[in-house]
């Protein structure tokens, strides 16, 4: 879980409004995992 938050990180500071899609996407995930 660390590794993915260090990597959205990184992401979001190398791209910009693509990153924040991704970022959306990637916390729908994590959120979807934390419920199951």
């Amino acid at each position: 879980l660390k590794q993915i938050e260090d990597n959205q990180g990184k992401v979001f500071v190398s791209e910009g409004i693509e990153a924040n899609y991704y970022d959306i996407i990637n916390y729908g995930v994590f959120a979807l995992i934390k419920i199951k």
